[in-house]
C-alpha cells in the first residue's frame, strides 16, 4: 500500500495509565461482558483516574478512582436529553434568559457506598453540567456548573475535568 504524500504520522499522545489495582477494581465491578464500550481511562486532577464506559443498555458512565487508595470514589451517569433534570433546566432558562444556549452534557455523580469525605461522612451526590453558547465567528463558549443533590446551583468550574471532557 502506497503512502499518501504530505501526510505525517502523528504519534498518538501517551496518556497516563491507572495502576493495575485500579484496573482490577474496575474489572471486578464492571465485567467486560456488561460493557458495550470502554473502559477509556483518563487522568483527572492529578489524584484521580476516570474510566469512561458504556453499558450494554447503551448508557454512558464515568467511574472515578482515587490514585491514593486505588478505590472507587464516585460513579457518574451521563444523562440523555429526555432525562435532564427539570429543576436544572429551569435554572438555566432563567440564567440564560433571552440567550441561545445548549446543554452539551449533564452528568449525575453518586459517591460509592464505602467512600467518605474529609469529614468522615459519605458526600451527597451532585450534577455536573456543561452549557455551550455560539460566539460570533462560530466559536463556542462553555460554561461549566455544578448543582447539589437538590439541584441547587453550587458553583462554576473554570476548566474541563479531563482531556475527554468537552473542551
Amino acid at each position: 500500500k502506497k503512502r499518501e504524500k504530505g501526510v505525517e504520522d502523528v504519534p498518538e499522545e501517551e496518556r497516563p495509565e491507572p495502576s493495575n489495582a485500579i484496573k482490577a477494581n474496575f474489572n471486578k465491578r464492571y465485567p467486560a461482558s456488561r460493557l458495550s464500550e470502554g473502559p477509556d481511562w483518563y487522568e483527572r486532577s492529578g489524584d484521580e483516574f476516570v474510566a469512561y464506559y458504556r453499558n450494554n443498555q447503551k448508557n454512558d458512565f464515568e467511574a472515578v478512582y482515587s490514585t491514593e487508595t486505588k478505590t472507587l470514589i464516585k460513579t457518574g451517569k451521563v444523562l440523555t436529553e429526555d432525562r435532564y433534570k427539570t429543576a436544572i433546566k429551569k435554572y438555566l432558562n432563567e440564567k440564560f434568559k433571552g440567550e441561545k444556549y445548549k446543554i452539551e452534557k449533564m452528568v449525575t455523580y453518586e459517591f460509592d457506598s464505602k467512600y467518605r469525605g474529609s469529614d468522615g461522612k459519605k458526600p451527597k451526590g451532585y450534577t455536573y453540567v456543561v452549557v455551550s453558547q455560539k460566539l460570533k465567528g462560530g466559536a463556542k463558549k462553555f460554561t461549566r456548573m455544578e448543582f447539589d443533590n437538590n439541584n441547587n446551583f453550587t458553583g462554576l468550574l473554570a476548566s474541563p475535568l479531563d482531556p475527554r471532557d468537552i473542551q
